[in-house]
């Protein structure tokens, strides 16, 4: 372990590749806390590296301007403690900030701490930047990441799975705080990366009693300044934000289009100039000229279906790999992403380090004739009826939808699919208030985040309600094994342990597209569908 040495010289696990401004490469390589544990060499202040882009040398950042954007929804809590969602995680990244930042290649870099001392396998010492302060104008300060990372650690607060091994947290002075943790546990730079776990004051959240859902104040780079559901998010920019120079631009407004074609019309009406599709039909008429650029973004995101494991029919597990025999994901990559996917399995195909290959998985070679005799087994000769949950937000959800109760028809498996709206799809999700339940799972810092946190039986995030003993010790294992290879073995076999279980039926990765006007600089697409960078976007003249 590295003993008190700056953090800039633990960075990172391979040398980052140049982001083309038109596409980001395919693939993704070492997750963040494993990137961290395993650094090859030292790298420049990554501040400034940061602020690089692939513009022209000659083109200097320009301050000011108002960026325009269409988003998809509604956030539904702003709460960092206990939201779910991308939408409420990209809002709140925007003005709260994490003791790491992920770069485009999912590796750790300082961001609230500039430096990191690891003195053994289960002490990490935090040093903060010290004219780091919140939009208030009050400091950002050990007892602030305390009273943050032991709240994550609550269940009556946040029940984050990731925090589960934090022992104790520890002020040692104004900007030093020290986690002291129950075990090893390789993924925790990672999860202090995340959008999801920004450091948040506590004297904000008591002042407030702790009714943060609606109200935000942060050390991000933007203040939120008005929300209007179904209208607009306006955000400005935080003047005593502690980076020098950034953000940007004066000021945000997030116009609220969650159709396609709205969002085209805006984009064309010059209402916006940026827009995200999943759907690569309402990207068409935007490629090859001049007049915008398309960013076509390979990402870790990964459309499923959750099966709840604990009654009925689907908690038996030959009932459950049943249904993932039944099925062709081809037909899924084809036919809801028209192609512009790849079949995934547990971690997701796209990050190639740790996922491995679904011609390993003996669930996903469809065989129609043994899904029958397994159902038969199990008792459902005759197959049985289930109601699938689905919210229409998403166009993926919704063919992924059908396309399951299309191809589950031959084994006698009924699908009833129920629309929710969102909102009360997440609730149901949360609450493990379905049968089955589609929805797309974001990219995770580690692959701790697609296997513990989804399936051991004490996790908080186990939303299928799956218990195997077996499982839960592998996934123990796993994350506190701090050596690569071993950890990458592992997890190979918790993969095939999954596909024995089938909790859940996953089908592909795929592509999204980002559509901006030629004259935005400063745009780092990422592949686990965070906006990081856009406090260093401005606007060429």
């Amino acid at each position: 372990m590295v003993v008190d040495q700056n953090l800039f010289d633990l960075i990172a696990a391979v040398r980052r590749e140049q982001v083309s401004r038109r596409r980001l490469l395919q693939g993704v390589g070492v997750s963040g806390g494993a990137a961290l544990a395993s650094a090859i060499g030292p790298v420049t202040n990554p501040f400034a590296a940061a602020a690089q882009d692939a513009t022209p040398v000659a083109e200097q950042p320009q301050s000011g301007g108002t960026l325009q954007l269409a988003f998809e929804a509604n956030p539904d809590n702003l709460n960092p403690f206990t939201m779910t969602s991308l939408v409420s995680a990209l809002v709140v990244e925007q003005v709260y900030d994490t003791l790491f930042v992920f770069d485009e290649n999912l590796a750790s870099l300082p961001n609230l701490c500039v430096k990191l001392e690891a003195p053994d396998t289960t002490t990490y010492i935090f040093h903060l930047a010290e004219n780091a302060m919140f939009s208030d104008g009050t400091p950002v300060t050990a007892e602030d990441v305390k009273f943050s990372l032991e709240a994550y650690k609550n269940p009556e607060i946040g029940g984050r799975a990731w925090a589960a091994t934090i022992m104790s947290v520890e002020a040692l002075d104004t900007h030093t705080a020290q986690v002291k943790l129950s075990v090893p546990y390789a993924p925790l730079i990672g999860y202090l990366s995340w959008q999801y776990n920004p450091i948040i004051s506590k004297a904000f959240y008591e002042a407030n009693n702790g009714e943060i859902e609606q109200k935000t104040m942060g050390s991000g780079p933007f203040v939120l300044e008005e929300f209007i559901p179904d209208q607009v998010i306006k955000f400005r920019k935080n003047e005593n934000y502690w980076q020098e120079g950034l953000p940007y631009l004066d000021a945000m407004e997030w116009l609220i289009l969650p159709d396609d074609q709205a969002r085209v019309a805006a984009l064309r009406g010059g209402e916006v100039q940026n827009a995200a599709f999943l759907d690569h039909q309402a990207v068409q008429s935007f490629e090859n000229t001049p007049d915008w650029d398309v960013y076509e973004v390979a990402t870790l995101t990964h459309g499923t279906t959750y099966i709840n494991c604990s009654e009925g029919p689907l908690a038996d597990a030959r009932v459950r790999q049943a249904l993932s025999y039944a099925i062709d994901r081809n037909e899924f990559v084809e036919g809801a992403a028209l192609g512009f996917a790849e079949v995934t399995g547990y971690i997701p195909a796209s990050d190639k380090t740790w996922s491995i290959p679904v011609s390993e998985l003996p669930t996903y070679q469809t065989n129609v004739d043994k899904a029958k005799e397994l159902l038969a087994e199990a008792g459902y000769e005759q197959g049985f009826d289930v109601t699938l949950r689905v919210s229409p937000l998403y166009v993926l959800d919704t063919a992924n939808a059908q396309i399951l109760q299309q191809q589950l028809q031959p084994i006698g498996v009924n699908v009833n699919i129920e629309q929710l709206d969102w909102a009360n799809l997440l609730d149901a999700w949360v609450n493990s208030d379905f049968e089955m339940l589609n929805i797309l799972l974001l990219g995770q810092p580690d692959p701790d985040g697609y296997t513990w946190g989804r399936y051991h039986s004490s996790s908080p995030t186990n939303r299928n309600k799956i218990s195997d003993p077996d499982l839960d010790a592998l996934l123990d294992q796993a994350r506190s094994e701090t050596d690569v290879e071993r950890r990458k073995e592992l997890y190979a076999e918790i993969q095939l342990k999954l596909d024995e279980l089938v909790p859940n039926l996953f089908y592909y990765v795929y592509n999204v597209w980002l559509i901006w006007t030629p004259m935005a600089r400063g745009i780092t697409p990422m592949p686990n569908a965070s906006a990081p960078y856009l406090k260093r976007v401005w606007f060429a003249q």
